[in-house]
């Protein structure tokens, strides 16, 4: 997880034949617009992780219901939709819910 959410803070790139990084710009589409997707920063990123270690695992199908909330959402993040805030804010509004029809 700790690398996944690392590679946040890194510049799109491939590795060409020479196993050289080639970097460039990841971007998206929002209609006809095209976004640049920056670099997560260093507190983006550990807000992130923050998160995610915050989340008390329990086995069983909860953990698959969490775990589901949080990949979904973070989609938007990481397509350049949402902020790291909006996404987190969506998260917790989400996990709440989640909870009080679940104890």
């Amino acid at each position: 997880m700790e690398a996944l959410v690392n590679r946040m803070t890194e510049q799109s790139y491939y590795l060409d034949d020479n196993g050289e990084k080639v970097y460039y710009d990841y971007t998206v589409y929002i209609g006809d617009a095209e976004i640049v997707v920056e670099p997560a920063t260093e507190e983006e990123a550990q807000k992130w992780l923050d998160f995610i270690y915050s989340i008390n695992r329990k086995s069983g199908s909860a953990t698959d219901e969490v775990t589901n909330i949080i990949f979904e959402e973070a989609d938007a993040y990481f397509s350049g939709q949402k902020t790291v805030d909006d996404v987190c804010e969506i998260i917790q509004s989400r996990m709440s819910i989640y909870i009080s029809e679940n104890q």
